[in-house]
């Protein structure tokens, strides 16, 4: 599956937008433990399980932040970090008790981000655990109180991808330009990279099959870096 998600994922300001990915992820998990430990017994009653969740999910994080730093562009990684958050806001959603709490609102970002940041692919990855996580806790662990409400948030949440659905294929004809432009790269003998500024420093955004060879190196090698990567000799 990370192999699809990956042929989908942007190849512009990745580094970037995975950053704010694991720092808005820690800000969650941050928000999330203040509440359960102010305004529940939570802490008290689940110390052990508690202790080891948020262990595991702020460890998570602290290596995805280093990791980003050894290979820019990571499938895996974005996939993980959604999954983490969103079974966070299922646990908090657990401790208050009820299908329709007020943290199901967080899902929303979560949809909106998954698009804005890595692409349809994404986005449908999201919905979908979204979706998986919400019939395993409606079938083993929270009764449906108020079946209308809950019908009405469902019905919200399924517009956010039928709509990126529509405007996706409403934006294919430009998605075949670009992909006929990496074409023509890929056949030029000549290794060729594009690149745009982060920071004022120039960083590789596509790099064509000759240039790939030349490194013996693939495409999420080098997507994120610093042109100075090219450079001979550079480490």
């Amino acid at each position: 599956m990370t192999s699809w998600l990956s042929s989908y994922l942007p190849q512009g300001n990745q580094v970037r937008n995975q950053y704010y990915l694991v720092w808005v992820s820690f800000l969650i998990g941050i928000v999330a433990a203040i509440y359960l430990y102010m305004n529940t017994s939570a802490f008290n009653q689940y110390p052990l399980v508690l202790g080891v969740g948020f262990f595991i999910y702020f460890a998570s994080i602290s290596f995805a932040i280093f990791h980003i730093q050894t290979q820019a562009v990571s499938a895996w990684r974005v996939a993980s970090i959604i999954g983490l958050t969103i079974i966070l806001i299922f646990s908090l959603m657990w401790f208050d008790g009820k299908v329709t709490s007020h943290f199901y609102a967080l899902f929303f970002p979560i949809l909106i981000l998954s698009l804005y940041w890595f692409g349809l692919a994404f986005l449908l990855f999201s919905f979908a655990s979204i979706a998986l996580g919400l019939c395993i806790t409606v079938i083993f662990f929270l009764p449906i109180h108020n079946m209308e409400e809950f019908v009405i948030h469902m019905i919200t949440l399924t517009l956010i991808p039928f709509v990126a659905w529509i405007m996706h294929k409403q934006a294919q004809p430009a998605a075949h330009l670009h992909q006929n432009f990496l074409d023509v790269l890929d056949l030029s003998p000549l290794p060729i990279f594009t690149f745009h500024l982060v920071n004022k420093t120039p960083v590789i955004r596509i790099a064509n099959k000759p240039l790939l060879q030349l490194f013996n190196k693939d495409m999420s090698d080098f997507t994120g870096e610093p042109v100075s990567k090219l450079t001979v000799g550079a480490k």
